[in-house]
Parts: C-alpha cells; sequence; structure tokens
C-alpha cells in the first residue's frame, strides 16, 4: 500500500526552512514550505488525522471557482522532464533505438531514480520528503502474494511484477557506462511505486499527460464504492476506505497569456472546504485545482481519481474498497488486515 503522508511529513520536517523541525510540527512544516512557495492557498491547511493521515483542510468558506493548488510547471514530473535530463535522457534514448518507445511511468520513474542522488535545486525538498518505501504487490513476498489466491488482483500484481522487471533489464542491462546515481533494482521498484501510487494521467483534446504535481500529490481521495469497476487506463491513481464525500474540485492547466485549459483525468477532481478565502496568483503554466461548488471551513479537499478496480487500486496503492459483487473478498490473515485498515492515497 502507498504509505501515509504522515511519513512523508516527518521525513520533511528538518529539511524545510525557514520551518525546522524543532520549531514546528511536520504538518504545519510543510503547509509553511507550500504556503511560501506559492503551491497551497493560505485558506487551506494542513490537519492530520489518527484514520486517514495528513489531508488539505479548507481554514476558511472557498466561494466556488477559487484556486486551491498551483503546480507551476518547472516543478512537476513528466516524461518530457526525464528525457530532458541529462542523466536519464540517454538511457532512454538507448532503450527505444532497440525497442518501442518508452512508457511515461518508465521515464518518470528512471527520473526520480536520479532525483534522489542527483536532486534539482527546486524539487529537493519535495523528493526528499517522498517515502523511503511503497507497501506495493511489486515488493511483496511470494508467500504475501499467494494470500491473494486467484483473484484479479493476483493476477495483476504478477503480470506487473513481470512487466517491471523487463522494463528495468531493458532501460539498464544494456548500458555499460558509468552511471551518476544508484541504478539498482530496489531504486528502480521504489520509483516504480512512488509514479503509480502519486501520478495523475490527465486527458484533453492535446492529447494524454501523466505527471507528478507536488503539494498536489498530499491530497486524498473522495471515494465512491459505486463508482469502482474494471476500467483498465494506464497506471493509476487510488481510491480511500470508507470515504463518500463528493468531490467538487476541477483541474486545470493554465498556459501563459492564455485562458486556462479544462483537463479530465483518471484523477479527477478536489473538493474543499474554509475565513475569508485568499487565492492563488496564476501568472505561469502550471496545473491547478479549482473548486468546482462553494465549499465550508473545515471541509477537506479530496480529488476524485475515477472508477478503478480493485486489483488495480491494490496494486497501485495497496488497498482495496469494500467488497463488491464483481470481486472476490480479502485474504482473512494478517494480510487482509493489512489491506482493509483506513488509508488515504498518497
Amino acid at each position: 500500500r502507498s504509505q501515509m503522508p504522515r511519513l512523508r511529513l516527518l521525513a520533511l520536517a528538518s529539511l524545510l526552512a525557514p520551518c525546522p523541525a524543532d520549531e514546528l510540527p511536520p504538518a504545519e512544516a510543510i503547509e509553511a514550505w507550500a504556503h511560501e512557495q506559492g503551491l497551497l492557498s493560505r485558506s487551506l491547511r494542513l490537519s492530520d488525522s489518527t484514520e486517514t493521515g495528513v489531508g488539505v483542510v479548507a481554514a476558511a468558506d472557498i466561494p466556488a471557482g477559487a484556486l486551491l493548488v498551483r503546480s507551476p510547471a518547472p516543478l512537476c514530473v513528466t516524461a518530457a522532464r526525464a528525457r530532458a535530463d541529462p542523466g536519464v535522457g540517454p538511457l532512454l534514448l538507448r532503450a527505444e533505438a532497440t525497442g518501442p518507445a518508452v512508457d511515461d511511468n518508465v521515464a518518470m520513474a528512471a527520473f526520480l531514480m536520479r532525483a534522489v542522488d542527483v536532486p534539482p535545486p527546486e524539487l529537493a525538498p519535495w523528493i526528499r520528503a517522498l517515502p523511503a518505501s511503497f507497501d506495493l504487490p511489486l515488493t511483496w513476498s511470494e508467500p504475501e502474494l499467494l494470500q491473494l489466491q486467484a483473484s484479479p488482483a493476483r493476477l495483476r500484481a504478477e503480470a506487473l511484477r513481470r512487466w517491471s522487471r523487463a522494463e528495468y533489464a531493458r532501460i539498464f542491462g544494456a548500458w555499460s557506462e558509468p552511471l551518476d546515481f544508484e541504478g539498482s533494482l530496489s531504486r528502480w521498484t521504489w520509483a516504480l511505486s512512488a509514479v503509480w501510487s502519486r501520478s495523475f494521467m490527465l486527458g484533453a483534446v492535446e492529447g494524454s499527460w501523466r505527471v507528478l504535481a507536488p503539494v498536489a500529490d498530499l491530497l486524498n481521495h473522495a471515494s465512491h464504492v459505486e463508482g469502482a469497476g474494471e476500467a483498465e487506463q494506464g497506471s493509476e491513481q487510488g481510491l480511500e476506505l470508507g470515504r463518500s464525500t463528493p468531490p467538487a474540485a476541477k483541474m486545470e492547466l493554465h498556459a501563459r497569456g492564455d485562458s486556462p485549459r479544462h483537463w479530465h483525468s483518471a484523477a479527477g477532481a478536489a473538493g474543499a472546504g474554509g475565513e475569508s478565502y485568499e487565492s492563488l496568483p496564476l501568472s505561469d503554466e502550471a496545473l491547478t485545482l479549482v473548486a468546482t461548488r462553494e465549499v465550508s471551513a473545515g471541509e477537506e479537499v479530496l480529488l476524485d481519481y475515477g472508477p478503478r478496480s480493485n486489483a488495480q487500486l491494490l496494486n497501485t496503492h495497496g488497498f482495496a474498497l469494500p467488497t463488491t459483487a464483481q470481486e472476490p473478498p480479502a485474504p482473512s490473515s494478517e494480510l487482509g488486515e493489512r489491506l482493509d485498515s483506513p488509508r488515504v492515497a498518497g
């Protein structure tokens, strides 16, 4: 399963100046950083819950159309950025010289692998705050996988594990020149898990765009059990157990000098809540979250990641929705308890 945001914040607390851990609790430290960088409206705050971990909550009533989160293009991780990276681009080009185009998830995972050791200055706090591990089937032992029995989740897990190892061999196996970052299989598994559990797949007339957007990845999911299905689309975002609050925002891509373009995503939109609302400046290209309805102070901002089957949710976030008629029950074991416990989308 994906790690609780609380773990990210603990790692981040000692890294964010001017908010050292001995002065501010972890959630307040990252909140201060996001506010300082203009990524999070000052009418939003982070709230730490024992059931769901850290979430984004409105500190003021927020009107429909309000800009909630702004992730500037220079901070976003995309496949295009990975291809332009001097330490990653050549790896991808070599792989494509003898095979098909490299998948966006693969390119972004390779970028994260290098970013751990050679972090771009503007991304360093976010990179260092990523969880040290992800509890997904990709990392599970064979005995743990066996507890999934003959389920769609296990079949999907085995297929993804084979695909992951094949892609790792394709990217790194034939590369003989020295790397300036750790190129181990364990680092690869970690990076791919991060991409699966934290990125958004946005679709528009211009085509699809997979992106890792700092701060937007802190928002939890507004799950709707009735919406879970067997849609098989790319790499997935996840759903959270026990949620019924409807989403109340949309994603937009704002281009400098243009009106915002509306995007419909496999990771849908957000809900928010709120004193008097304080907006964010929008002066450059950025991925944004905009409220689609009026929301009240104290309401959590939630993202709708779209319909996902339990097989998808388990493999990309490490949890599943309550059992549906279309899917077998979760295993009654220690592993089952891990899957059934409340958790958030990372």
